[in-house]
């Protein structure tokens, strides 16, 4: 009896298998069977003779093994042919292995399907009993192939998804822009660019190497803002651009001139024009993106400008900037959250900015902040606002620069996180940042998931040098090193994202979101 008993432990586990049960109700009705067994044949023996109950558990035994080779074996019925061998879990990210884009007359046969650690393996690698089960992967039905798409976190596994054939290309072009937020890669001068000044390159933090392309942005123009996968960059002839290195067509827009920002002289006598401020590279300070041009052609862009941090916005189609009230000075980050321009000042006021009105409309949602910071930087995280301050210790060196006056030179203190109470108007400190991870720098600010990241330290923060004021005295006499790298909110540990030993790194990196 115990014999049988153990055979039936060790059948059941096989019978439900996913990949070989194709029907729930019999399989649940399989199980009851063979668990009430056992208690049949204990009332056999109890009430048979001992050579009658040995010939009927024999017989019951024979049969139960014919049924489960043959439930094991069995040929797969028609309908079977309708079930997806892949299974994309919810909460399993799926890597696709397919070809590159598809051409013309292309027959798709990348089969694909979950083993049991929820990897996905081409069919040729599963048992012989299932290579029959083929599947024309270009005649899924769109929702699925969607419900596919939903599914991907990464930007290469979405890129391999539209390679697979025509009709999964259909479906990556319309929803390309869906993809969840991705982790920025590096734009900076690096070795590929040593004898090259019109062209920059990516770093890539997960790869830890520097990408094999070369991004079409001369070394004069200053980098003041990066979002939504486009770079802001302002030359020398104060004109101010959106370039998308991700995008080989239509990847730059003009936004109008750095010298139509308004001067105001009566209340700022003491702030130029962008002429008379005479250094581009710190004039405009910052610019951002309400939403990304490729996909919202009725996108906002609101800068920083000026040596008061002045702020300004303009629409598509614009020539010239229009500038908030001039009492809001010493702004500081700007980020477009549930429908409305925020930002935050140097003394840790936040405002929010609403355009959706015929005059802007300013509004005051949390006091002064005091608080000796260097930066501080506004992000989106699950939903939360969040206002950083970055601490900065500056040392002044024995060295003048080329105007004769003493170089300073600067190292990161560290970071604080404040979370903003919408309904007590107040800032409350956070020791942690369950989970995420954020990217501060003179890009969009944001956050990702490090459990959809793995890559990514949870409750880190990942920061470049944005101290325009000094960054490029260092460069002319070879200060550093630079301050930006890795900041454990938690333990308040430091490490570098970027290794170089180089004391020179012209121009300044800065993070951008890669975009399809």
């Amino acid at each position: 009896m115990g014999c049988f008993t153990g055979l039936v432990e060790n059948l059941l586990p096989i019978l439900c298998i996913p990949s070989i049960r194709d029907d729930t109700k019999k399989t649940r009705i399989f199980n009851f069977i063979c668990n009430a067994l056992p208690i049949v044949f204990n009332s056999i023996q109890k009430g048979l003779r001992p050579i009658w109950s040995g010939i009927v558990v024999f017989l019951v035994c024979e049969f139960t093994i014919t049924l489960v080779i043959w439930w094991c074996f069995r040929k797969p019925a028609e309908d079977d042919k309708r079930l997806l061998v892949v299974h994309l879990d919810c909460k399993e990210e799926a890597s696709l292995i397919s070809s590159s884009s598809p051409s013309p007359g292309h027959q798709p046969h990348h089969i694909l399907s979950q083993t049991t650690d929820n990897s996905i393996l081409p069919i040729s690698a599963l048992d012989h009993h299932k290579k029959d089960r083929q599947i024309d992967w270009s005649e899924l039905p769109d929702h699925i192939i969607y419900l596919f798409a939903t599914k991907l976190f990464h930007i290469k596994d979405y890129i391999n998804f539209g390679g697979v054939c025509h009709s999964w290309h259909s479906v990556y072009v319309e929803n390309r822009h869906s993809l969840p937020r991705q982790p920025p890669l590096l734009l900076l001068a690096t070795e590929l660019n040593n004898d090259d000044d019109q062209t920059r390159s990516f770093y890539s933090i997960t790869e830890k190497r520097v990408l094999n392309f070369r991004v079409p942005l001369p070394h004069n123009r200053h980098c003041p803002g990066s979002s939504h996968g486009w770079l802001v960059t302002v030359g020398d002839d104060w004109e101010i651009a959106l370039l998308n290195p991700f995008s080989p067509v239509n990847n730059k827009i003009h936004l109008p001139s750095a010298t139509t920002f308004e001067h105001d002289q009566i209340h700022h006598p003491y702030s130029g024009t962008a002429v008379q401020f005479g250094n581009f590279l710190g004039y405009v300070a910052k610019v951002v993106l309400s939403a990304n041009p490729t996909s919202s052609p009725n996108y906002v862009a609101m800068a920083i400008y000026s040596d008061f941090r002045r702020l300004a916005f303009c629409r598509p189609g614009d020539k010239v900037w229009t500038s908030l009230h001039w009492e809001i000075t010493l702004a500081m980050d700007i980020i477009f959250y549930q429908d409305k321009f925020y930002f935050v000042t140097q003394l840790g006021e936040a405002f929010s900015c609403d355009l959706n009105h015929t005059h802007p409309k300013v509004s005051k949602i949390a006091p002064l902040h005091e608080l000796s910071a260097h930066r501080t930087y506004l992000v989106e995280s699950a939903g939360e606002l969040l206002q950083v301050c970055r601490f900065t210790e500056m040392k002044f060196e024995d060295i003048e620069n080329v105007d004769g006056r003493r170089c300073s030179d600067y190292f990161n203190e560290g970071f604080e996180v404040y979370k903003l109470d919408l309904v007590e108007h107040k800032w409350i400190k956070k020791n942690n940042l369950n989970g995420r991870v954020l990217f501060l720098g003179n890009n969009y600010s944001y956050s990702l998931s490090a459990s959809e990241f793995t890559e990514y330290k949870p409750n880190s923060i990942y920061f470049t040098d944005d101290h325009y004021e000094t960054y490029f005295e260092k460069e002319q006499i070879g200060l550093g090193p630079h301050d930006m790298g890795i900041f454990n909110l938690e333990d308040c540990t430091y490490e570098p994202h970027y290794p170089t030993k180089s004391r020179m790194i012209v121009p300044a990196p800065i993070w951008i979101e890669p975009m399809l």
